[in-house]
């Protein structure tokens, strides 16, 4: 609401950059708690 405020307004752009970044899940095994990457 506020940023399509300021876009009218004072004709304010903003940018968004997207980022890759790795997924891990946390799953209980028998020797503990293992930390795995995430297939997408």
């Amino acid at each position: 609401m506020i940023q399509g405020l300021l876009t009218d307004r004072v004709h304010l752009k903003v940018h968004t950059p997207t980022k890759e970044l790795s997924l891990y899940v946390l799953t209980r095994a028998a020797s503990g708690p293992k930390l795995t990457e995430a297939y997408r």
